[in-house]
């Protein structure tokens, strides 16, 4: 009966250890992210932050695209562990769980996106691969905006995450009013600078989630 109870008292005193591990590597996520683009575009010749997108620095062929591509991976790898810690802390707290099963599906579309779906030699984009390749971009924010809708529902009436269900319902307004910021700046070639724009307030929201569950399991 001792070791049952002694067993059961590890068990609970390891999972806030594993939440808040997850909510550092949702924050990672984003942090090895940023520093991806910046080191590779510091490395690669002549490419620029403004004019360039990020996709062209992981495109096949392209200089640094092993180490680059590594660090790309390991975002999503990131990604899904700190969905998998949401997931287990709303499901601990029977909070809804669609919230961190966007999440979840962001994390493993980005894993797919990093590993099997690079842009062709040149950063082309006309192909079939390059078209996929945007498809699945457009999933990823598809899927962050799903995540941000479901936790303003879903959190409204949670005192312990008060004023974040504000903060979801602001990011969709955010990243579709920056996504067609980013579009339009594509078209003036402004592409690099239209793509970080219309990212960060996916970031910004992955970031500050991950924080929130960090925090909550302290």
């Amino acid at each position: 009966m001792n070791t049952e109870n002694k067993n059961s008292q590890e068990v609970s005193l390891r999972t806030p250890i594993f939440l808040k591990f997850a909510g550092m590597c949702g924050m990672a996520s984003q942090i090895v992210y940023i520093l991806m683009w910046i080191i590779g575009g510091g490395m690669q010749a002549g490419y620029n932050h403004f004019r360039d997108d990020v996709s062209t620095l992981l495109a096949v062929g392209a200089p640094n695209r092993l180490l680059l591509t590594s660090m790309n991976i390991s975002t999503g790898l990131l990604s899904c562990i700190f969905a998998i810690g949401l997931l287990v802390h709303f499901k601990q707290q029977e909070y809804s769980i669609l919230g961190p099963i966007c999440f979840m599906l962001y994390g493993i579309t980005y894993v797919i996106l990093a590993s099997f779906v690079p842009l062709g030699e040149g950063g082309e984009k006309e192909s079939f691969q390059a078209q996929l390749h945007l498809l699945l971009v457009i999933l990823l924010v598809v899927f962050t905006i799903l995540a941000a809708l479901a936790l303003w529902q879903g959190l409204r009436r949670v005192s312990a995450w008060e004023g974040y269900d504000r903060f979801s319902l602001v990011t969709v307004f955010a990243a579709i009013i920056f996504g067609a910021i980013g579009a339009y700046l594509s078209t003036i070639n402004l592409m690099g600078l239209g793509e970080r724009l219309g990212s960060f307030p996916v970031q910004l929201f992955i970031f500050v989630t991950a924080f929130k569950l960090y925090r909550e399991n302290r």
